[in-house]
């Protein structure tokens, strides 16, 4: 290209483009395009209305507007770009560098791997050194005697550089350019973005300009371009609006602005703006694209995943100006940061935005390196700008990234504490819930309120308290009578501890403690009627332990606790005891007595709190045998945990038969009966209440009783769909009269009566479930009989049973289990469970107390359950190492790498283990050259259509050179010595005379700078989708703007999630919200990931499957249809219509002008009054005979429209207002 000329265009597509137009083909079949899908909608009475609204839309739009003066946006403009140019000596930034990377950087770049002839032009040393060949690629000032001359204009093919195979040959100019640059001196220049941010000083001008406009005027006056003069005050009112709310202004703003006389004016609506909520609703947007945020996992089944609070969080950041290098560390490591609060383990969620599976199969190795690698990409491209993905199979071609230099920054994120499947589920840890500040408040609230119930429960209560005191000494009486010590004849281990019996008649362990060990115990007594065993775990008496085990941390894991009896003498007719309950005096969280009833390793554990343990372990029935019974004890200990075994123990038995529990027999079924009327079969009279005869037929259909012994307790049983009633019984045999605490369910109602006396009686209509009713069996001695009949109302059928607890000795099993221990093997925590009970048995008032704290619980119980949960970051306790991998592949493993930040930017300033923390205080450090250069370019990108550096992803060599780079490093640096503050960046960029310029072409500006890179005019650019929604909703008084929350799903085609989905998936179907969920801001939009919004992607949003920091801008006939045909679109335009007739004045032209003032914020021309009435009154007299098409038309959607509105008249002027919505003037930003 010859120098001096003006920016040729030409057309870029980038992989945001791609990715787009990928996406939008595979939406095509599920989309069908908007009209497709809307003629598809539900809602839609049928295809004739919408072929009818089609056909009328079209004549309106070519045939009354066409060439009239008003645009529609049917072709938004090209937004094909070019590069600035300026005059002067050859740069080597600008003019030999991107030659050199386009055509010779593949084979003598960066990558050494692929780096031919010894030869790389990547770097000034390599570029001038003296080659194997005895030449000079460059020989400062002498292009005869320089390589690169030679071999890139000689005409032997053989020797041409490039190869001709490589298929990019240069041409004559670029030659040209390389020898004019060699002849000029060979000026070497480093590629910019790594060079520190320069403390450069704004343009001296004769006007009185801000720093930006000084900077812009200075660069179009090498171009002999002047700036262009101050938008319109309403354009720039809408302008500015758009860019800090992502809505347009009301006509109460509009009139206020153009009434205000002060200088100050337009800053104070900057400064309004910037503290509306819609502020941080508009900005975090764009932000979330970065983060690639979603509301699923984004693979596989691309289920449900719970993130919104990242999203609010984004959010609520913007609005509250969070300093931007905050911003950053909180997102990359709030969760290692000192004592986290939940706002900032929320912000680490950036991390987690990745997409994630759960494919069966999945090699976990596989998925945990791919989020890895997300997240390094992730990192390089939101903060730092470079293409980091180009350096994960190899060394990067263009820029100085390594793999070493990949793999050190994958180093940093490999170690999150994550499984390599989200299993599907919405919150796959590491997550967290997050209450809001309310619940916060609230959850406080309970707590203090809990521990002053707690504190009155706990208070001396002296008289009460000595009625305990003698009733504990008559109980303890009781149960020393009851319990006779076994004195221990062997005791031996299977794996080398040394047993030694103890003078109290314990067996105390010593010497070698092994991973895994067995003790054996025999005894001999000469009770014929042994009920239950009684283990107790001691500390003291040569054990020194706080806590019986003998692990490191004192604690022990009994994984199995077997009993076998034998006749006296004959220790080979043993047989084992079947053991069918145990109760502990303490168990560990998760791992209670009941876990060493079987062969299981979960086991009973006792760390938690000081002192000796007892646990009682109860038989099926009484064992022994006359003339004395032999008893063998074996202590299990093969827990995952090694050298988990029990210090010191002692045995003792109990003929007690209260002790042994209740026998539930098998369930016995008959029904159902009265299937006529199920709710009123549960009080009628069918046989079995009056008496149970299990081998006579039951009721006049002589129904027979069948047994159920699979009917299992704690299991929901499904029971016969048809309406009625159906009865079960069993038998439960007692030892001693005791209570049993039971849990039922049923579907529906139930009744239940014990011994022929009816005790409960609940006809409630619900789904079966455990524990619906909780209820107390008082049990005679001997054989008790219970009956259940449970009506079924319609639908499914079902019942539940289960024992919670029985008191076999006037007392819970657990009281009594506290009760046999010695005072001073008692911790606070078992006294507590013996207060406790006796008061509540004992004191009425304290009964209330109590029952008033377990309400308040019960609250807070709910109250947490009900908490939404949010994924975050959470590394591991050990670092996972880290290695180059091979091309790329996960089992490929190259050399380990530590953490570690690209060597060509500046050095970490920290020795020792390095984590994300260390990571994030580096992207934020001042002397990084790239994140404050990457972070303002976006900003500038945002408000002015195009960043400073185009490639706003790529600050590489790859990359665009920016068009003002004096600028970009004063934005810089004025950002980094403003703390970094958000809104103070905004507020200079939206307040300079560049930003405030009208957006109106002129020829000479056009021909020098065809796509406004030099900024002679203002920045003028069509609204996202997201944008236009919002807009249409706003305009027509639609907008909810409850913020925050679960995303919401407005319309959309049906079957849009269908395509894509699997059968498994929550997210197969789309399923629309009602009510004022449909009318939500466009932020706040359910985003699956595979299937994104419909009306938001045909406008060139992204899946977010990947981090997106430049969203393209294409025009495609989609965009017009989903304009003129989403039931949004025509439903708001419907509700628009409603407005002028309700609230507009005057005649027919009046209300139209109105309409027109409403979306544009300002008065229609002569001209376009006119063809405004042309239009109103067309579309009025196109439906004065058409009623029912009318009626079609303003039922779209969920609203319906208002009876008092006539519905030819309000049709036409929903067709009037859908147009007014298409103008360009309302869907483009200038």
């Amino acid at each position: 290209m010859a120098r001096g000329t003006a920016i040729s265009p030409r057309v870029e597509i980038t992989s945001e483009t791609r990715t787009t137009m990928s996406t939008r083909s595979r939406l095509s079949s599920v989309q069908g395009g908007m009209v497709l899908g809307v003629l598809e909608r539900e809602s839609l009475p049928n295809r004739e209305a919408r072929a009818y609204h089609d056909r009328t839309m079209v004549h309106a739009l070519l045939l009354t507007l066409g060439g009239a003066g008003i645009t529609l946006a049917l072709c938004p403009a090209s937004t094909a770009d070019g590069g600035p140019l300026g005059d002067g000596a050859l740069s080597f930034k600008t003019d030999v560098r991107p030659i050199l990377s386009e055509h010779c950087f593949p084979c003598h770049g960066f990558d050494e791997n692929k780096r031919e002839a010894d030869l790389r032009f990547d770097q000034r040393e390599g570029a001038f050194a003296l080659l194997p060949s005895g030449g000079h690629a460059i020989v400062s000032g002498k292009p005869e005697n320089s390589l690169l001359v030679e071999r890139t204009s000689t005409s032997d093919l053989s020797d041409l550089m490039p190869p001709v195979e490589f298929n990019r040959p240069l041409n004559a100019d670029q030659v040209a350019i390389l020898e004019q640059w060699i002849k000029e001196g060979a000026n070497w220049e480093e590629h910019w973005s790594f060079a520190p941010v320069s403390d450069v000083a704004p343009p001296t001008t004769t006007e009185s300009l801000g720093p930006i406009d000084a900077f812009i005027r200075s660069r179009l006056a090498q171009s002999n371009l002047e700036s262009s003069p101050e938008a319109a005050p309403v354009t720039l009112l809408r302008r500015v609006t758009y860019d800090l709310t992502g809505l347009p202004p009301t006509p109460e703003e509009v009139e206020a602005f153009l009434k205000d006389p002060s200088p100050a004016a337009y800053s104070t609506v900057v400064d309004r703006l910037l503290e509306s909520p819609r502020y941080g609703e508009h900005m975090g947007r764009y932000w979330l694209d970065a983060a690639r945020y979603g509301d699923t996992h984004g693979l596989h089944l691309d289920n449900f995943r719970s993130m919104w609070p990242y999203r609010d969080w984004v959010i609520n950041a913007f609005n509250e100006n969070q300093p931007f290098d905050d911003f950053v560390v909180e997102q990359l490591a709030g969760d290692l940061l000192p004592e986290p609060t939940i706002e900032q383990q929320v912000g680490s969620g950036f991390n987690r935005c990745n997409v994630t599976s759960a494919e069966g199969g999945m090699i976990a190795a596989e998925y945990l390196s791919l989020y890895a690698k997300d997240r390094t990409e992730t990192t390089g491209t939101v903060f730092l700008g470079l293409t980091m993905i180009c350096a994960q199979c190899h060394n990067h071609k263009y820029d100085a990234v390594s793999m070493q230099d990949y793999y050190g920054l994958y180093a940093f994120f490999n170690s999150l504490d994550e499984d390599a499947s989200d299993k599907n589920i919405a919150n796959p840890k590491p997550s967290i819930q997050v209450p809001t500040r309310a619940q916060q408040a609230d959850l406080a609230a309970l707590d203090a309120k809990r521990e002053d119930y707690v504190a009155q429960l706990d208070a001396p209560l002296p008289e009460l308290d000595a009625q305990q005191a003698g009733w504990e000494s008559e109980w303890r009486q009781r149960l020393a009578d009851r319990w006779l010590i076994l004195v221990p004849e062997s005791a031996t281990s299977a794996h080398g501890t040394e047993l030694v019996r103890q003078g109290d008649d314990s067996i105390l362990a010593q010497g070698p403690n092994p991973a895994k060990e067995t003790y054996e115990i025999l005894a001999h007594s000469h009770t014929s009627d042994i009920t239950g065993v009684r283990l107790e775990a001691l500390v003291g008496e040569g054990s020194p332990a706080s806590v019986p085990g003998r692990a490191p941390n004192q604690n022990f894991v009994l994984t199995h606790f077997q009993v076998e009896a034998f006749p006296a003498g004959h220790p080979e007719l043993a047989q084992e005891v079947e053991l069918v309950s145990a109760q502990a005096s303490f168990s560990q969280d998760k791992y209670p007595v009941t876990g060493a009833l079987d062969e299981a390793i979960s086991g009973w554990a006792g760390l938690g709190i000081g002192g000796s343990r007892s646990a009682t372990f109860i038989a099926a029935e009484p064992f022994g045998f006359e003339g004395g019974t032999g008893i063998r004890v074996k202590l299990k200990h093969e827990s995952q945990f090694p050298q988990h075994n029990l210090g010191r123990v002692r045995l003792a038995i109990t003929s007690e038969p209260a002790l042994v529990p209740a026998k539930l027999g098998d369930w016995h079924i008959v029904g159902p009966f009265g299937e006529s009327n199920g709710q009123k079969s549960l009080s009628e009279d069918f046989g079995p209440e009056e008496s149970v005869n299990l081998g006579a037929p039951v009721g006049v259909a002589q129904l027979n009783w069948v047994d159920r012994p699979e009917y299992a307790d704690g299991k929901v049983h499904p029971l016969a769909n048809t309406p009625g009633s159906t009865y079960l019984y069993r038998e439960i045999h007692a030892q001693t009269p005791r209570s049993l605490r039971v849990g039922v369910g049923s579907d529906d109602g139930i009744r239940i009566w014990l011994n022929g006396t009816l005790i409960h009686d609940n006809p409630v209509a619900r789904g079966v479930a455990l524990d619906q009713d909780s209820l107390e069996l008082p049990l005679e001695q001997g054989r008790n009989e219970l009956l259940l009949k449970v009506a079924n109302y319609g639908g499914a059928a079902g019942f539940a049973f289960r024992k919670i607890d029985e008191s076999m000795d006037d007392v819970p099993s657990n009281v009594g289990a506290v009760l046999g221990l010695a005072s001073a093997e008692r911790t606070p925590e078992h006294d507590k469970t013996i207060k406790y009970y006796y008061r509540g048995s004992h004191s009425p008032s304290w009964l209330k107390s109590r029952e008033a704290r377990d309400s308040v619980i019960a609250e807070r119980t709910a109250l947490q359950n009900s908490l939404p949960t949010t994924l975050v970051s959470k590394d591991l306790a050990k670092r996972r190492p880290a290695h180059i991998l091979i091309r790329g592949q996960y089992d490929q493993l190259g050399p380990e790498v530590q953490p570690a930040v690209p060597a060509a930017l500046p050095p970490l300033d920290k020795e020792g283990p390095l984590n994300r923390l260390d990571l994030a205080h580096w992207i934020v450090r001042e002397d990084n050259p790239l994140t404050s250069r990457v972070t303002v370019n976006r900003f500038w990108q945002q408000f002015f259509g195009t960043g400073l550096v185009k490639t706003s992803e790529d600050f590489g060599i790859q990359g665009e050179l920016p068009s003002h780079p004096e600028l970009l490093d004063w934005l810089a640096r004025h950002f980094i010595e403003s703390g970094w503050d958000v809104k103070g960046l905004v507020k200079t960029l939206v307040t300079s005379r560049t930003y405030m310029q009208s957006a109106k072409v002129h020829p000479a500006a056009q021909e020098v700078d065809p796509y406004n890179r030099l900024l002679a005019r203002g920045p003028r650019f069509r609204l996202d989708g997201e944008m236009l929604r919002d807009t249409a909703l706003f305009l027509s008084d639609s907008l909810i703007e409850n913020r925050g929350g679960p995303s919401v799903k407005p319309y959309q085609p049906v079957g849009v999630w269908k395509a894509v989905g699997y059968s498994g998936s929550n997210t197969v179907k789309y399923t629309q919200d009602q009510g004022e969920a449909l009318y939500r801001r466009s932020i706040y939009t359910f985003w699956k990931r595979t299937a994104p919004p419909p009306n938001m992607v045909a406008f060139d949003a992204p899946s977010r499957e990947s981090c997106t920091v430049r969203r393209s801008r294409t025009n495609t006939p989609l965009q017009a249809l989903a304009l003129l045909n989403d039931v949004q679109m025509v439903e708001a335009a419907r509700r628009l219509a409603q407005r002028i007739l309700s609230e507009g004045e005057g005649d027919v032209a009046a209300r139209a002008n109105g309409g027109f003032r409403w979306v544009t914020s300002r008065e229609p021309t002569a001209n376009e009054q006119a063809i405004l009435l042309q239009v109103i009154e067309s579309q009025l007299d196109l439906f004065k005979d058409q009623e029912e098409q009318a009626k079609l038309l303003i039922g779209m959607g969920n609203t319906p429209p208002p009876a008092t509105l006539d519905a030819r008249e309000l049709a036409a002027w929903t067709h009037f207002s859908l147009l007014l919505l298409n103008l360009d003037e309302v869907i483009t930003r200038g």
